[in-house]
């Protein structure tokens, strides 16, 4: 059953006026009929928030009903999803409300009840919903349109609930809208007819019905106004205007269609009204006139059309001839009653001076002040851009982080850092600023990882002569972060700042002095080393108690001596020195192996950031996570990411991080991430990873395309790492691209251990048809229907065996009830055509085993059952019966369904011949591409549109391998 929001997507995309206000309007109200039922409240919101819309245009919810807890709680449900809307109750039922007690004046209004159009029904007629609501209508003349959802209650005579959507878009521009008519029954039909048009396939008839009520109108018509000596309909002519200004059914012509425009504006029609104005203000079909289109705007402004009001402003802002100052009544009165779009603009107005206001600091943040203290996303933004135009960028870095907050894509992470940055350079000292670099650069000490940020605050602290901001620097440059990648450019800023005695360019100089990639070389540090190391142990610096410790384990010097410099230095919090020291526990260097003390140390390290520790970390958890422990998967997610957003190569961690993407371990589900990841995986070695793409190339999805090659390539390579599993896929994918030698090797292994499939695969790599029997009854012995099947057809044909149809009808039924899709449609073929003199023709048994194999998914059994019962030759002939089967495979997309239903109907022997059902089902066909029905529609003279489409084929083999 289709919900209220189908429906109301449904009303609102037929009606073009509606869909192209609707973002518009600023103010809408809901009126419940039964307030204990708020479904349609709750699918208006959807809507919106599907299209984009703010629901903040919901200003006002009317709940009827007496009042009761299930109202109570409506109403409470609805503060939270609609913030700015008043929630008022009637304490009443809909039929004992007063019209004045229900303030919808300049509004549009959804009303979600029954019975708002004339219904046939006296049962439905008789309890007044529709009346009343006709009556709030007639009260509310100045509301700009009104849409009405209409959810009917059970039917007496029906018990079955249904929906009906009714759409009434009142002409407002009237002076007197109490003499708006209700449509006589004949305009119904009209209105049907032509709704009937838009969807069936002669859309065209729609225009002709159009131009002929545009010009005639008709007799008994009570829509139209009395106009020269006939009645002619505006709805109508401002139809028939859109097919000329679009081209369609006619000839494009602007001029034509401004006239029809004219005509139906005359008429008070008011999209027609607005739709001249358009046209007079920008010269289309017409000589350009902004003076009469704005006097047009301001007319349908002043009665509350917010289009209107929005084409007064753009044309102030757009042409300079017209004095600026015009817009902002229009501007501040839509403002004033909660209009966002008008606010920001008053607030930018008095910040630039725009519509000749005068530049007021003070008024421009009052405009947006109070909605940014509500959270409103739009007015904090607008603050935070207030206050960075006035540089005051303590106040801009706290919206644009609160905005952050609210809506996290609404600003980015380069923006907020920008802002720190700025804040951080006018008050924090400079060395503070350096520290703060590193910790953004590495991700220490629970610091987002940010080379962007890290970069700026570095040079800033190196502009102030801070030797560690210089050598991070350095190290940038030499690695290519964050800049172009510059080795001597990079060694040069590490010279200077260990020449100021920075440990940490220290630390850098002696490790690529190890290095042949940057062929450095230079004996000099030693005392400048020595003495650095020196005066940072007397500071209490970490870097020095474990540069200590490293340079004697580079040396290989005394381990126990470096292991405890590098436990003082882990102990005073260095990161590197955590991770230094996790290894030495690991692997007893200069301690005893202790894996406690190693999964402390690598989980300390993580958590202060360091990258290395953070990739192994990150796999030791998710390793070590129970199969349903999917809090230890998400936390180990959360440092692998880390560890790879930081240049992690791990082949375990790899395929860690690719199942937490594979099945949403800590992140949303995303294969197009985990595939790489598997890959990248598997190219290392990781023998699982090897073993999840045989499986997943042999199978075939979404994300991975079926690939032989590559099932073959990796099942191999997990095979020689003992990964038994995939032997089945890599031997099939091994025939398939043409070696048969190793798919029989690795049949015969499987076979030997008892597998029926490899017994009945191994049996089609033979050629000789008495081998081919021999394997196919071990398979058969084996319980393996595809050996039941092959087996069946040769005892069927006298393949390497007598010919026996007894022995062949026994195993082709028993591979058929174990669910062979071959077999099955064996059977259904050899009943249906009879098989020599053995078999005798049985439309019962074909019947039944091509619905079998249509259960099993098999497409083209459809087309076969379809034909049976068209044909009637082994069956009593069933046109229905063949129409549905025909049906289901225009489902399955299978084109001679389509050709055939389009022959079926335009024959007309078997049943009444309908030739526009028969262009249907060829249009069909042929917008797939197919030949035939295009030369149909040529022969009917219709057209089509041509695309290509898909050829569809099948094959068959006189054996079958089981995949």
């Amino acid at each position: 059953m289709e919900t209220e929001l189908e429906h109301i997507k449904g009303f609102i995309s037929k009606c073009a006026d509606l869909e192209r206000m609707l973002p518009l309007i600023t103010s809408v109200a809901i009126i419940e009929y039964n307030g204990e039922d708020i479904t349609g409240s709750m699918e208006i919101a959807r809507h919106y928030e599907e299209h984009g819309y703010s629901v903040n245009a919901i200003k006002k919810i009317i709940l009827c009903g007496k009042i009761s807890n299930a109202i109570l709680e409506n109403e409470n449900k609805l503060k939270k999803h609609f913030p700015s809307a008043k929630i008022e109750k009637t304490l009443c039922s809909w039929l004992q409300i007063k019209e004045k007690d229900l303030q919808v004046f300049d509004t549009l209004v959804f009303h979600m009840g029954i019975g708002a159009r004339i219904f046939k029904s006296a049962v439905i007629e008789k309890r007044g919903y529709g009346n009343r609501f006709r009556e709030i209508v007639k009260a509310t003349h100045h509301t700009y349109c009104v849409c009405v959802l209409i959810i009917s209650e059970l039917d007496l005579f029906n018990p079955a609930r249904y929906y009906i959507v009714g759409l009434s878009v009142s002409d407002f521009t009237l002076k007197d809208a109490d003499k708006m008519p209700t449509l006589t029954s004949f305009c119904k039909e009209k209105k049907k007819y032509m709704e009937m048009c838009e969807t069936t396939l002669a859309p065209k008839d729609i225009f002709f019905q159009c131009e002929a009520e545009a010009e005639h109108g008709c007799e008994e018509c009570n829509q139209c106004n009395a106009y020269g000596r006939r009645k002619q309909c505006p709805m109508a002519q401002h139809k028939v205007a859109g097919f000329y200004r679009n081209g369609m059914f006619v000839p494009k012509d602007e001029r034509i269609a401004h006239q029809w425009e004219v005509m139906a504006a005359r008429q008070g029609y008011q999209p027609a009204v607005i739709q001249m104005a358009d046209d007079l203000k920008d010269g289309i079909g017409c000589k350009q006139s902004v003076n009469a289109a704005l006097d047009i705007y301001i007319s349908l402004a002043d009665k509350g059309d917010a289009y209107c009001v929005r084409q007064i402003i753009k044309i102030a802002e757009e042409h300079d001839e017209i004095e600026k100052i015009v817009a902002v009544p229009y501007i501040a009165k839509l403002a004033k009653s909660g209009n966002e779009d008008m606010m920001i603009k008053m607030s930018e107005a008095f910040q630039n001076g725009d519509f000749g206001l005068p530049i007021d600091r003070v008024q421009q943040e009052k405009w947006i002040r109070k909605g940014a203290e509500n959270g409103n996303p739009r007015f904090v933004r607008a603050m935070a851009e207030m206050y960075e135009s006035h540089s005051n960028w303590g106040n801009a870095y706290h919206w644009y982080k609160r905005l952050g907050e609210i809506c996290p894509e609404a600003v980015s992470e380069e923006k907020l850092e920008e802002m720190e940055i700025k804040m951080l350079t006018k008050g924090a000292l400079p060395k503070e600023i350096a520290h703060k670099g590193m910790d953004y650069l590495y991700g220490y000490h629970d610091t987002e990882r940010d080379t962007h940020l890290a970069f700026k605050c570095l040079q800033y602290a190196n502009g102030e002569g801070i030797a560690l901001a210089t050598g991070l620097l350095g190290e940038m440059f030499l690695n290519g972060v964050e800049v172009e990648k510059n080795i001597e450019k990079g060694i040069s800023l590490l010279t200077d700042a260990a020449e100021k005695g920075d440990l940490l360019s220290i630390d850098k100089l002696i490790e690529i002095s190890h290095d042949d990639e940057y062929e450095y070389k230079d004996d000099r540090w030693e005392d400048i080393v020595d003495d650095a190391i020196n005066n940072g142990i007397k500071d209490e610096n970490p870097i020095a108690w474990y540069l200590k410790g490293y340079y004697i384990l580079i040396n290989n010097g005394h381990e126990p001596m470096a292991f405890a410099d590098m436990k003082t230095a882990a102990e005073m919090d260095y990161p590197k020195a955590q991770y230094r020291l996790a290894k030495m526990y690991e692997c007893g260097c200069g301690t005893e192996q202790d894996k406690t003390l190693y999964l402390h140390w690598i989980k300390t390290a993580a958590n202060n950031g360091h990258f290395e520790a953070e990739g192994e970390y990150g796999t030791h958890l998710y390793q070590s996570a129970g199969t349903w422990d999917y809090t230890r998967r998400a936390s180990a997610f959360a440092y692998l990411e880390r560890a790879f957003n930081q240049g992690y190569d791990e082949e375990k961690a790899y395929w860690c991080l690719a199942r937490c993407y594979m099945f949403g371990h800590g992140t949303k589900i995303d294969k197009q991430k985990a595939y790489p990841m598997y890959i990248h995986a598997a190219e290392q070695g990781n023998a699982d990873a090897q073993e999840k793409l045989c499986e997943d190339y042999f199978k075939g999805n979404e994300f991975l395309q079926k690939n032989y090659n590559e099932c073959a390539r990796w099942g191999e390579e997990a095979i020689k790492q003992g990964k038994k599993g995939v032997r089945f896929e890599t031997a099939y994918s091994q025939s398939h691209t043409g070696n048969h030698e190793r798919a029989k090797e690795i049949y015969l292994e499987l076979a030997n251990e008892g597998n029926g499939a490899a017994m009945n695969n191994y049996a089609c790599e033979l050629s000789d048809h008495k081998e081919k029997v021999e394997w196919f009854q071990k398979a058969v012995d084996a319980g393996d229907d595809y050996g039941m099947w092959n087996l069946g057809k040769f005892y069927r044909d006298g393949n390497g065996v007598e010919k026996d149809i007894d022995k062949a009808l026994q195993l082709l039924n028993k591979a058929a009830e174990k669910g062979c899709i071959g077999a099955i449609k064996d059977l259904a073929w050899m009943y249906r055509y009879g098989y020599g003199s053995e078999i005798d023709k049985d439309g019962e048994l074909a019947v039944k085993w091509y619905k079998k194999a249509v259960e099993k998914g098999d497409e083209y059994s459809i087309i076969n059952l379809a034909e049976i019962y068209q044909e009637g030759e082994v069956v009593e002939k069933d046109m229905e019966m063949a129409i549905h089967y025909y049906k289901v495979g225009v489902e399955k997309g299978i084109l001679k369904a389509m050709l055939k239903l389009g022959e079926i109907y335009e024959d007309g022997t078997s049943m009444e011949q309908n030739i526009t059902k028969a262009i249907y089902w060829y249009r069909k066909a042929a917008l797939k591409g197919n030949d035939q029905a295009k030369e149909h529609l040529r022969r009917l003279k219709t057209n089509w549109i041509e695309e290509s489409g898909d050829d569809v084929s099948g094959e068959g083999n006189s054996f079958s391998v089981q995949k």
